[in-house]
């Protein structure tokens, strides 16, 4: 009698194990990623979501007793991804001037009515 532990199945519990347990990190941080999201942007009443997607490959490598390609093998990837409501600015109002641009044609413009507090000698 062996000692050998059985074969671990692929399952939804032992998925983060594929590639030495990185898979299982990776969707860890994936999670900890939309849920700092919605500690840090509570008032965006929007869904943050991860997506894993699994993709399992046949890697016909022998055949069969008829001679057709049989399956010993399988590519198992995993990809996954997490999505965030976009960030956006609370908008801010510019006005609206006439303007000519270098080949002397009429343009409009939005022009800041005030220097930008950030820009370089506005304060």
């Amino acid at each position: 009698m062996s000692n050998a532990e059985p074969p671990v199945t692929l399952t939804h519990i032992s998925l983060g194990e594929l590639e030495l347990g990185g898979i299982g990190y990776a969707i860890d941080s994936l999670l900890a990623e939309a849920m700092d999201d919605c500690v840090h942007r509570p008032g965006v009443i929007k869904a943050r979501t991860v997506v894993i997607k699994v993709a399992i490959t046949p890697q016909p490598s022998s055949l069969d007793q008829g001679g057709r390609p049989g399956l010993s093998n399988v590519d198992v990837k995993v990809a996954m991804n997490v999505s965030k409501p976009a960030q956006a600015s609370s908008g801010e109002v510019l006005m609206v001037r006439p303007g000519v641009n270098a080949n002397g044609e009429p343009i409009t413009e939005a022009v800041f009515p005030m220097t930008p507090l950030l820009r370089p000698g506005s304060n």
